[in-house]
């Protein structure tokens, strides 16, 4: 259903990037995790480091790493079932 097809554009990566839960498989899901890092890294770097922005950024990276989590358990299921 989720499922990339050749010449879909950036229409999955954008969904990917705006879904709560984790992408179809993991190297989208690194992909996203990259591009996540990159913008917050230069927000990071804009607003400098104070309190309040190294605690959200702290969030994003403990919601990241809970995607990656919850991802690798539904791409192991996955998995067995195309076996």
């Amino acid at each position: 259903m989720n499922e990339y097809r050749h010449g879909d554009g950036a229409g999955p990566l954008v969904r990917d990037l705006t879904s709560l839960g984790p992408a179809s498989n993991a190297g989208r899901e690194l992909i996203v995790t990259l591009i996540v890092a990159v913008v917050f890294g230069a927000i990071l770097y804009r607003l400098g480091a104070n309190t309040k922005t190294l605690a959200v950024t702290a969030l994003v990276g403990i919601y990241m790493a809970t995607r990656w989590v919850i991802g690798v358990r539904r791409w192991r299921k996955g998995a067995r079932w195309e076996r």
